[in-house]
């Protein structure tokens, strides 16, 4: 009988979980948030660079998941 690997459902709980947080509304209000911290620190500080950083930080939180997603289900 050959060997055959486990089905390793153990963390799709928890995976399933996080998913749904990040690309819901939990997601979007935490990039709101960076976007508008970086906004508010660049306007304090005159420089765009942390305005920047906010959006950066924003478009991953957005985009994150779907990416690491299409990475860990790729086949060559």
């Amino acid at each position: 009988m050959p060997w055959q690997e486990p089905a390793a459902t153990e963390f799709q709980g928890i995976y399933d979980k996080l998913k749904d947080w990040t690309s819901g509304y939990l997601g979007k209000a935490i990039a709101l948030f960076a976007f508008l911290l970086g906004l508010g620190v660049g306007v304090a500080k005159s420089s765009p660079i942390p305005a920047i950083s906010g959006v950066v930080f924003a478009l991953f939180v957005a985009f994150g998941p779907a990416v690491l997603e299409g990475i860990a289900t790729a086949t060559l």
